[in-house]
């Protein structure tokens, strides 16, 4: 009776090892779900499921185009915590830019000036995340008011210098109307002064960064891959 199970079970376990070995050899196969979805601008260097999509992406500091100081902080750090969500295996924001910045590179974005290449060397990456604010803003009219936060952000492989993905996207929050009463004015102008507040900026960044990291394309099994290597691949 007992051998008969066996002879029942063991071909079942086999199978299953097999289809799992299968599945690990697929290390860089893509996840195509929601690929470019929901951003205003995306392109890819890629097509169909299977690409050398890289393990361990270091991303650099965001220039900042926007007058406002705090923006490049703010939104790197904003992208950086959806994309951890990501099966990237990401280099913590604080080792980036000690080593910039112990190579001189860190000051004045003087890293944009460095092949890639040197770049992923440096710091133990396989791919590098350039990040662009091209807008962080607040506007209020009395009756109105609005929060905007835009980003370019680009994916790039160390060893090539390819652009795999990147992806353009604004997101904006509106407060505002046209109230008859003077009771409602007041009250309108007190809700649009509110919505104006950094913490408004700090929500609307955070709807921006989550709205393009989820249409980013990822690697299936890094994971798995990851553990069993303790190191980035060799560029």
């Amino acid at each position: 009776m007992h051998r008969k199970i066996l002879n029942f079970i063991l071909p079942l376990l086999l199978l299953q090892l097999l289809s799992a070995c299968s599945g690990l050899k697929n290390t860089h196969s893509l996840n195509t779900s929601h690929i470019g979805e929901g951003v205003d601008s995306y392109e890819a260097a890629f097509q169909g499921r299977k690409v050398e999509l890289p393990v361990r992406v270091a991303i650099l500091p965001f220039e900042n185009l926007t007058n406002n100081e705090k923006a490049g902080s703010i939104v790197r750090n904003g992208f950086y915590s959806q994309f951890s969500s990501k099966k990237y295996r990401d280099v913590e924001l604080f080792e980036i830019d000690e080593i910039l910045d112990d190579n001189g590179l860190y000051e004045d974005n003087n890293f944009n000036s460095l092949e890639v290449s040197k770049l992923g060397k440096l710091l133990n990456a396989d791919g590098v995340v350039y990040g662009k604010i091209t807008g962080y803003n607040k506007l209020h009219l009395g009756l109105y008011s609005q929060v905007y936060v835009e980003l370019e952000v680009k994916l790039v492989q160390a060893s090539t210098s390819k652009v795999l993905w990147q992806v353009k996207h604004r997101t904006a929050h509106h407060e505002g109307d046209l109230p008859l009463e003077l009771i409602g004015i007041v009250s309108a102008m007190l809700r649009t002064t509110k919505h104006i507040s950094n913490a408004e900026l700090i929500r609307a960044t955070d709807d921006l960064c989550r709205t393009i990291v989820t249409a980013l394309p990822e690697p299936e099994m890094v994971q798995v891959y990851a553990r069993r290597n303790h190191g980035a691949p060799s560029l």
